[in-house]
């Protein structure tokens, strides 16, 4: 079996999904909590922190509320 190479699409989505486990993680909570508050399924939560889905901007800017941080730092992923 061949492996596709990683498109840059997928380098900033698995980027994106570390970088809200990272804060989520630092802000305490849970995915079974932060799911809650976001009035997710915990499986959706976990998609997204994995880079498996694009989340909307809508779903960022709820989840910087959330965090209680602004759409601009949820988005370092340098």
């Amino acid at each position: 079996m061949v492996k596709s190479k990683s498109t840059k699409e997928d380098v900033i989505l698995k980027k994106l999904g570390e970088r809200i486990s990272q804060l989520r993680k630092k802000s305490g909570k849970s995915q079974t909590q932060f799911s809650y508050e976001m009035g997710w399924d915990k499986p959706n939560l976990r998609k997204i922190e994995k880079g498996k889905t694009n989340p909307t901007v809508k779903t960022l800017i709820k989840i910087s509320d959330v965090l209680e941080i602004t759409l601009s730092e949820l988005m370092k992923i340098d």
